[in-house]
């Protein structure tokens, strides 16, 4: 009988290791109030209640509530939780990503506790920060430097700390996972934003025909990996894993939103060059127009970091461990779709297109 400490159990990926662990009756959890999740609000932990787990009310600086949790038998550590709003300050997410992530690793140590997994992303890699159109990461590509987004660079800081804290502790195991798009049930960002932008019917759907390849991955798949990797037996203490399935093209994905809200597949495309010709354009209409929520999504830093680009994180470290990934891009994107507007309200369907049977 095992007992787990889960952070951001209420987000997307939290909430989906904590249902798999339960429901599948892994890491030797017998009853689910073994598995104990520390929530900033328990208001929003109704789910969670609903599986029977401890809900822990407080945050990644509780250092005196962490170490309680800690240290009431605790054998494995899914530090999850993490501040990814892009809109705020490097200080804000300092104290949440870095300072919080040392807290738990100080408890983590001083504990009985097994196995310590880091949630980490794909934005630590160097890619973000350069012009290559073209990119297929692996474990060992290079990580960016310690300056830029906050986001990113207090991830980076983040990893930095769990190595450390490997290297000093040979006895524990410490592992990172790099996590990248994640599409599916509780998805606020890939496919809501894909969405709002077909709904707009005269804009172009398409930049380089679609051509250009994403990695998204379904939080199922990365609640399945982030459990295998506890499991594995072998010696893994101290290495990190992408998580990331098959990249597939933009327009694969806008053709299955297209058919959930039975639009005609979108064609109308623009060139990269000419979407980076528009770019000082519409950072002057975001600034006349500071409410419009499509030029807010084609300016953000991830939508820049992305478009026109090819970046394939691959997992073939994890897949050489056994690892199989279960859920196709395709099952992601209807599990996203349907959990964000079950009754197809957000766009119209296309005139004159024959509804499926």
């Amino acid at each position: 009988m095992a007992k787990i400490f889960v952070t951001g159990a209420t987000g997307q990926v939290g909430s989906q290791v904590v249902r798999y662990i339960i429901t599948e009756k892994k890491l030797d959890v017998t009853r689910p109030e073994d598995v104990i999740c520390l929530v900033r609000n328990p208001d929003k932990a109704a789910k969670l209640k609903e599986l029977g787990v401890t809900i822990t009310e407080g945050d990644l600086l509780d250092s005196d509530t962490i170490s309680d949790i800690m240290n009431s038998g605790i054998d494995y550590v899914f530090h999850i939780a993490a501040n990814i709003l892009l809109n705020q300050t490097y200080e804000q997410m300092y104290k949440s990503n870095v300072l919080g992530t040392r807290l738990m690793l100080n408890a983590f140590v001083k504990s009985k506790a097994k196995c310590f997994i880091y949630t980490s992303s794909i934005a630590v890699y160097e890619a973000f920060n350069d012009r290559v159109k073209t990119y297929t990461i692996y474990e060992n590509s290079p990580i960016g430097p310690l300056d830029g987004l906050p986001y990113t660079v207090t991830k980076r800081i983040a990893e930095n700390i769990v190595n450390d804290y490997s290297k000093r502790h040979p006895d524990k195991k410490f592992v990172t996972t790099r996590l990248g798009p994640i599409v599916g049930a509780g998805d606020r960002q890939t496919i809501p934003n894909l969405v709002k932008l077909l709904s707009y019917r005269a804009l172009p759907k398409l930049i380089n025909k679609g051509k250009n390849l994403l990695s998204i991955t379904s939080p199922i798949d990365v609640a399945r990996a982030q459990v295998y990797l506890v499991e594995y037996n072998d010696d893994i203490s101290g290495e990190e894993y992408n998580i990331a399935l098959e990249p597939i093209s933009y327009k694969e994905i806008m053709d299955v939103i297209a058919e959930y809200y039975n639009r005609n597949p979108p064609t109308f495309s623009v060139q990269y060059w000419f979407f980076r010709l528009l770019l000082p354009l519409l950072r002057v209409l975001n600034k006349i127009f500071p409410k419009f929520e499509l030029i807010k999504i084609a300016l953000s830093p991830i939508a820049i970091s992305y478009i026109g680009k090819t970046l394939i994180y691959s997992s073939n470290k994890l897949k050489a461990l056994g690892f199989e990934y279960k859920i196709s891009y395709r099952q992601a994107i209807i599990d996203s779709l349907v959990d964000l507007d079950p009754d197809k309200e957000l766009v119209k369907p296309s005139i004159g297109l024959k509804f499926k049977k």
